[in-house]
């Protein structure tokens, strides 16, 4: 007892420090995330709110917050670092014209959908609420909304960073004490180092147990995702959900469960054995009559409630109505269902992570053996000085405590990419060979205000004559550039692709050709330039090495002119309006413009358009609105604070319509128009996104598939062959390798030996 007395007054005292820091601080609190998905038809200086914190307050700039500015459809996301909210007023900016609010939400302590029962309004020559929905139109200087019934919802409480904040407490104020214990010890002469054994072994302990929770590596034991619904059933009736958990995963019974429900009321609980909830359908058996559901929840890792019904599709369904978290369905059909297509991905939540047990013991293990050793050294230790020592604990200290703020976050809004994941120690059955590499990619990707670090070190680049880091460069007048990706060696005109490359992809593209036309189908390959070679004189100190005439890009037209293939690239055409009042690419981005998208439009309609029998619509007879990028595009997430605001005017145009509904993801997309006719598939990468708007003006059914990028698996080309009259590749200049390195699956290579094509 006497031998560590030094360490047990120092662990008492840290105990002490921890008691009192936990008990004087305050709670941790979430903030209030009030969230809306805004859509409006002129640019604004974005969504304004202001709030009371209770019933003694009034509307006030001290009770104020505004979002970023707004032109067409966007999520809006207000964070309150408040105790309670009580009254809520939203102001739509000067004159915003028509414009929408859907999925308003407000979440604290609990989440509200917030209906607009009881509002008062100003300025606003319209306004309705329909199937949550809230519209508005207004010329007027102060148009808002103010709910006169208060919300009383509290921020959301968590004591987890009080227990943190007292555990580092405990540690350093123990470390701190124990120090001058030492100091003291040393100064009357009779310092006994061997005590740093008790505290080196308490401390590795304590950094175990840090590391271990905070890590996880490994497949995790979880609880099946649950789906909850109330039903209100007229007649006995079965009622079915099939669930996907990827995109491009098609609805089968293997993944579907069922239950019975009875005349009357019902509450129904579905288990679903998946780590991830993509999308979701139900059905409801064979002539259900009348069904009402309220309340459909998904339980996962959070609780999802379904209360926006926008983006339903129904089969066999006479009667269709929703009202806030209610549907009410009637059928005397034999196959009724709807299906909610826009992606959900509910994760389910994790119980135990069985393998954060065998780290958890690894690093008992280790700080074992290192303790084992400081006892072997311990004489060697001894004569060493206490200021070396503290020095060096305070050394790795400041090397170890960023690991325990490592971020969580799976997707970085400033780059707009997806981070690294944490790799697994054992790939498949054996041990993972690259797992130093993949966790240096995950430190660098999750370390601690990583995202500040960027936009300080891009901002001392911007500061220099020319920004630049490993993936953007700066151009002239205020023009930035990819570096990667091929965008050099295409500016360059340095061949990516070898005459083997062209072959192979032409063979391949002639192949699919064929098989279009054998079933009936119109195909059309469109290539959109790169920004760089629609702006050459904009690139600053990369010289052509090659005249264009031997470009990847004129190399593979001249050997796809040989052949029947339909191929358009958009150069000539860009370059017909390139001087005209709107840009055709975004200065801070990679992609195209929509008047550039609707010029690629207008192309497409006037070839295979003709031959489907269905006409261009005109630029002036769509609905369009001037905008300024004040967000920034994909380049400037990957260059954060290297580059300036960009105040150029750009043209956007608004295709939506009553007739016309979107589900949408990053990488699958559905569009319907009731008004429209023939069926298009479209296989590409990022230049779709604007196109399939335009097309969509045009088309009955449009399905857009980005992430398979000119993969044609058994399951697409059975697609398109039931649900396609025609099929689009759209494909950016500095892709075109990626179509001499696809690979043929059973339906093509059989339809190739049937037709003798080698």
């Amino acid at each position: 007892m006497k031998t560590y007395i030094k360490e047990i007054v120092a662990l008492t005292i840290g105990l002490i420090c921890s008691i009192v820091v936990y008990n004087t601080q305050d709670p941790i609190t979430t903030p209030i995330v009030i969230s809306m998905d805004y859509q409006t038809q002129r640019q604004t200086d974005g969504v304004q709110i202001f709030y009371t914190e209770d019933s003694t307050q009034t509307y006030s700039f001290e009770r104020y917050a505004v979002s970023e500015p707004v032109c067409g459809i966007q999520k809006v996301e207000f964070k309150l670092y408040i105790k309670e909210l009580q009254h809520l007023r939203i102001d739509f900016g000067k004159n915003p014209g028509n414009t929408f609010i859907r999925n308003l939400k407000i979440s604290g302590d609990r989440e509200v959908v917030v209906n607009y029962d009881d509002i008062t309004t100003n300025e606003l020559s319209a306004y309705g609420y329909n199937d949550g929905i809230m519209g508005i139109s207004s010329d007027g200087d102060d148009p808002f909304i103010a709910f006169n019934k208060p919300f009383n919802i509290k921020s959301k409480e968590s004591v987890i960073n009080r227990l943190i904040y007292a555990n580092i407490c405990l540690q350093l104020g123990a470390c701190f004490v124990y120090l001058i214990i030492l100091a003291l010890g040393r100064i009357k002469g009779n310092e006994n180092n061997k005590s740093l054994k008790f505290v080196f072994l308490c401390l590795s302990c304590a950094l175990a147990c840090y590391l271990a929770s905070k890590v996880e590596i490994g497949e995790p034991i979880e609880k099946p995702i649950e789906l909850s619904i109330d039903v209100q059933a007229e007649t006995k009736a079965e009622i079915r959900a099939y669930y996907t958990s990827a995109d491009g995963e098609p609805f089968n019974d293997e993944k579907s469960v069922a239950t019975i429900v009875n005349p009357g009321s019902n509450k129904i609980k579905f288990e679903l054995p998946i780590h991830n909830l993509y999308l979701l359908r139900l059905d409801f058996g064979s002539i259900p009559k009348t069904l009402k559901l309220d309340n459909i929840k998904i339980h996962g890792n959070s609780d999802f409630l379904i209360n926006d019904f926008s983006f339903a599709t129904k089969n066999d369904i006479n009667k269709f109505e929703t009202r806030e978290t209610e549907i009410t369905i009637n059928s005397e059909g034999l196959d009724p269902w709807i299906a909610f297509l826009k992606p959900f991905n509910v994760k389910a939540a994790t119980l135990i992570i069985p393998d954060s047990v065998i780290f958890f013991s690894l690093f008992l293990t280790l700080f074992a053996l290192l303790f084992f050793i400081s006892t072997l050294f311990c004489d060697k230790i001894s004569g060493k000085r206490t200021e070396d020592i503290a020095l060096t604990t305070i050394f790795l200290g400041t090397c170890i405590i960023p690991s325990f703020y490592l971020s969580d976050k799976t997707f970085s809004e400033k780059e707009k990419r997806n981070l690294e994941p944490f790799p697994t120690l054992i790939d498949s059955t054996s041990f993972n060979n690259n797992y130093t590499n993949q966790f240096d990619k995950w430190y660098s990707d999750h370390f601690p205000y990583r995202d500040e670090l960027v936009t300080i070190s891009n901002s001392i680049l911007q500061s220099k004559d020319d920004a630049q880091n490993d993936d953007v460069m700066e151009g002239r007048d205020g023009f930035f550039f990819l570096k990667n990706d091929h965008v050099i060696e295409n500016f360059a005109n340095i061949p990516v692709m070898s005459d083997e490359d062209l072959i192979k992809a032409k063979d391949y593209l002639c192949l699919i050709d064929k098989w279009c036309k054998a079933k009936g189908k119109k195909f059309l390959l469109v290539i959109c330039p790169n920004k760089a070679t629609i702006y050459p004189e904009k690139v600053k100190h990369i010289k052509k090495i090659n005249n264009d005439a031997n470009s990847d890009a004129m190399r593979f037209l001249q050997i796809m002119n040989g052949t029947e293939v339909n191929t358009h690239f958009m150069k000539d055409e860009f370059l017909k309006h390139k001087n005209e009042k709107y840009l055709l690419y975004r200065k801070q981005d990679t992609h195209y413009t929509d008047i550039a998208a609707y010029y690629t439009y207008e192309t497409i309609m006037n070839t295979m358009g003709k031959d489907l029998e269905l006409e261009c619509i005109p630029k002036e007879k769509i609905l369009s609105f001037e905008f300024r990028d004040n967000g920034g595009g994909d380049l400037k997430g990957l260059m954060p604070g290297g580059m300036p605001q960009d105040t150029t005017t750009y043209i956007a145009y608004n295709t939506d319509g009553p007739n016309i509904t979107f589900s949408n993801n990053d990488n699958h997309s559905i569009l319907t128009n009731s008004n429209g006719s023939k069926r298009l598939y479209i296989l590409g990468d990022s230049f779709t996104h604007r196109l399939e708007v335009f097309l969509a003006l045009n088309f009955q059914f449009i399905e857009t598939n980005r992430k398979d990028q000119y993969f044609l698996s058994d399951e697409t080309l059975a697609n398109i062959e039931n649900n396609a009259d025609a099929l689009l590749f759209v494909i950016v200049e500095r892709h075109l390798s990626l179509l001499s390195h696809q690979a043929l699956y059973s339906k093509l290579q059989a339809f190739a030996l049937q037709q003798g094509i080698k």
